[in-house]
């Protein structure tokens, strides 16, 4: 093969690496770049879902709250949600709407005649008491024909008490403009229904049970686990009591012993992390224990057994030589 013919291979061999190189370099970019998207996209799923979690969370807690507050006013829970939106558009809270509400119910229970006195009726044809949102309605029509001032405050105060004041701006609408702010709660999708709420209280219900199933199995735990504690506990007590009546030859004896296992401690501790376990992190404490029970057994069990021979005390001498 002439020099030309290889030479002309050689180039075109160059091309072709230096042309698979540009392509392999353009597809890890692009996998590169499909890999960031994926995890963009990945991590905006996971705070959209951490998000929407929280937001359910706190929906439950509210509408829990909105639900008592009704039953404490003695109002159904979608009129207390539609009348809680008019309340924000006009800054005033939810307790000094719940505070007015409750008033206001007294009143018209107690006090029939304050109501007549200005031309709000609050029983129905048939003697019925009329709904507290009626009733409310009727009072904004009175106050809004009434000239801003100390008169409009005081009939507030009466009827509905020290937070009724601050009802005034969500009622000098008159009916219609109360009526159109609750209808705008209805389109917002803000009206509670009772079915809901009944659902939500019986689902809090549960969690506080299942809470309170979790607590009572701990305690019944304990309570079978507090006697074989105490016994353990007793234990100690006792190998720590007969280790100070042991001779001093099985005192060092037992230090020795103890020494030897709180050394090899790392080692077991190392091990029982390697394996996943926890269990062998009380291991020399337990050890240590076991020593010196053991020896305080075996001193109580042979004590009574030993005589002041001249033998025995030749052994013993011989033992504490040996130790030291």
């Amino acid at each position: 093969m002439s020099n030309s013919v290889i030479g002309a291979l050689r180039a075109n061999l160059s091309l072709d690496s230096t042309r698979f190189e540009r392509g392999a370099r353009r597809a890890q970019g692009s996998a590169n770049s499909l890999r960031r998207s994926i995890m963009t996209i990945s991590a905006g799923v996971a705070a959209m879902g951490t998000g929407m979690a929280a937001a359910i969370r706190g929906q439950l807690s509210a509408i829990d709250d909105l639900g008592k507050a009704a039953h404490r006013i003695g109002i159904p829970v979608e009129d207390l949600s539609r009348l809680q939106h008019a309340a924000d558009l006009s800054a005033v809270s939810m307790g000094n709407l719940e505070a007015s509400l409750q008033r206001l119910a007294r009143e018209m229970v107690e006090n029939e005649d304050k109501f007549s006195a200005i031309g709000v009726a609050v029983r129905d044809a048939e003697g019925n008491m009329r709904p507290i949102r009626d009733a409310l309605a009727d009072l904004a029509d009175v106050m809004q024909a009434m000239p801003e001032g100390a008169e409009r405050t005081a009939l507030a105060y009466d009827l509905m008490g020290r937070q009724g004041a601050a009802l005034i701006p969500m009622l000098e609408g008159g009916a219609e403009g109360l009526r159109t702010m609750t209808e705008e709660a209805e389109r917002l999708g803000l009206t509670v229904e009772g079915s809901t709420y009944d659902a939500v209280a019986s689902f809090n219900d549960n969690l506080s049970r299942l809470t309170a199933a979790v607590r009572g199995f701990v305690r019944e735990i304990t309570e079978r686990l507090a006697p074989v504690m105490a016994g353990i506990s007793d234990a100690v007590v006792a190998a720590i009591g007969g280790f100070r009546s042991m001779p001093e030859w099985l005192q060092r004896a037992s230090v020795a012993a103890t020494g030897l296992t709180v050394a090899l401690a790392p080692l077991a501790a190392g091990l029982a992390l390697i394996v996943g376990g926890l269990g062998a992190l009380a291991a020399p404490v337990l050890a240590t224990v076991g020593v010196i029970a053991a020896a305080a057994g075996a001193w109580a069990a042979f004590r009574s057994q030993l005589e002041p021979t001249p033998e025995t005390l030749d052994a013993v001498v011989d033992a504490q030589e040996k130790l030291n």
